[in-house]
């Protein structure tokens, strides 16, 4: 299977090592957890791309709004673009998140350039509609032109019998 960029999340600091040196065609990025050994977003980018990190659209992560996240602008022969990687934790205030999601998100826009976010959010979208705090996040996604998808392929590839 051949690949140009890789998102993943939850990617522990235990495992960096192992990370740095999976794919010698390409960089890893990565951004872990200061407080945990937990969590943490990666990305791999071929070395045949042109690819930069973006430190001015990170989110800082704080007690209430723990949150590692990476921004690269990625270039090819005939196009340049965002790629965004991103690890909410689990149980901390959708509102706080969503607050400096939107503010990141009017700041992308403005670059005017293509952009695709992954990673684990750890938002129940299925409370769309009875939880505020998830209908504003949804909403405001949506109004800068990103649409939630949840894919599943990988998972099921990785589960079927051989």
């Amino acid at each position: 299977m051949s690949f140009d960029i890789i998102v993943l999340s939850e990617i522990w600091t235990y495992n960096i090592d192992h990370y740095r040196n999976l794919f010698a065609d390409c960089t890893f990025y990565y951004d872990l957890c200061q407080t945990s050994c937990v969590g943490g977003v990666g990305i791999y980018v071929k070395n045949r791309l042109v690819h930069k990190q973006l430190d001015a659209l990170k989110i800082c992560s704080t007690d209430e709004c723990k949150v590692e996240n990476l921004w690269l602008e990625v270039s090819t022969a005939h196009q340049k673009f965002i790629v965004g990687g991103v690890y909410r934790h689990p149980g901390q205030c959708v509102d706080k998140f969503a607050s400096l999601f939107e503010g990141l998100l009017e700041t992308v826009k403005k670059t005017k350039l293509p952009c695709l976010i992954a990673g684990d959010f750890n938002i129940d979208l299925m409370k769309y509609g009875i939880h505020t705090p998830t209908n504003n996040y949804v909403d405001n996604l949506l109004l800068q032109i990103f649409f939630p998808t949840i894919l599943c392929q990988l998972a099921l590839l990785l589960t079927q019998p051989q």
